[in-house]
C-alpha cells in the first residue's frame, strides 16, 4: 500500500475500536510514535515539499530543520491535541510548511519594518501574543517552569522559551486546538465535499481563525499538496 493511502486508513482506523499495530494499545485513537509512522510523515512531508529533505544552504542552518527530524514532533502534536483528521492534518502541515519556508525558519526576519518582527516565531510564525499565551499553556501541562516563563521578560525571550522542537512543531496543533472556534475545527474534521468542501473548510480556517486573506494562490497550491499527499486522493 502506498504511503499515502496508508497514512489515510491509519486515521480513519484511529477512531474505531479494534486495535492496530501502529496505534497505542491504551489508547485507540493515538498515533504510534515509531519508525512506521515516522516513516510515513516522513514521505508525507518531502511529497509536499521536497526543500524539507536537506538543510544545504539553509539561511539560518541553526533554524532548519529536515522532514525526516521534523515528523516525530510533529506526530506528537497530533497526539497531543487530538487532531485525528485528514482535514485538520493537512491544513496544520501546510500552515507549517509555508510559515516557515519548508521549515527553514523558527522565527520571523521579513517584518514591514525590513527586520525581525519581535516575538514572532515557531513553525507555524504566530505573533507575541500568541506565543505568551502558548507558554502559558506548557506551563499548565508541566512542560515548561513557571520560573522560566516569569524569567522572560521580552517577547524574544518568550519566543525562545517556544522554539525548542517539542514545542516549535506542536504549536500550529494548540493554535487550531485552543484558537480557533469549534465550527472552524468541525469543517476541518468533516470530509464532506470532496476536495471542493475541505478546501472551502480550509480557506475558512485561514480567513476566519489564522487571520489571513486574501487566500494567496502559493498558499492554496500547498494546501492543494498537502490534502493530496495526506488522503491519497488526486488534488
Amino acid at each position: 500500500m502506498a504511503f499515502r493511502q496508508t497514512l489515510f486508513a491509519l486515521l480513519s482506523i484511529s477512531s474505531l475500536t479494534t486495535a492496530h499495530p501502529l496505534l497505542h494499545s491504551s489508547n485507540k485513537r493515538a498515533i504510534a510514535v515509531n519508525d512506521a509512522m515516522t516513516a510515513i510523515m516522513t514521505n508525507v512531508i518531502r511529497t509536499i515539499s521536497p526543500a524539507t529533505s536537506t538543510c544545504d544552504n539553509a539561511p539560518h542552518p541553526e533554524e532548519c530543520s529536515t522532514a525526516q527530524h521534523a515528523a516525530p514532533f510533529i506526530l506528537e502534536s497530533f497526539n497531543d491535541y487530538d487532531l485525528m483528521t485528514v482535514g485538520e492534518i493537512a491544513a496544520v502541515t501546510s500552515l507549517m510548511l509555508f510559515e516557515s519556508g519548508d521549515f527553514k525558519y523558527n522565527q520571523n526576519y521579513f517584518s514591514p519594518s525590513g527586520g525581525p518582527n519581535p516575538g514572532q516565531g515557531t513553525r507555524n510564525m504566530q505573533q507575541a501574543s500568541f506565543n505568551s499565551l502558548y507558554a502559558a499553556y506548557l506551563v499548565s501541562q508541566g512542560k515548561l517552569s513557571q520560573e522560566a516563563l516569569s524569567a522572560a521578560t521580552s517577547p524574544d525571550a518568550v519566543l525562545a522559551l517556544v522554539q525548542p522542537d517539542e514545542f516549535t512543531f506542536g504549536s500550529a496543533a494548540w493554535f487550531l486546538a485552543t484558537q480557533c472556534s469549534a465550527e472552524i475545527r468541525a469543517g476541518l474534521q468533516s470530509m464532506e465535499g470532496g476536495k471542493q468542501g475541505a478546501q472551502t473548510a480550509w480557506e475558512m480556517y485561514l480567513s476566519e481563525c489564522v487571520g489571513v486573506t486574501p487566500v494567496m494562490d502559493e498558499r492554496r497550491e500547498g494546501w492543494t499538496k498537502a490534502y493530496a499527499a495526506v488522503t491519497g486522493r488526486s488534488a
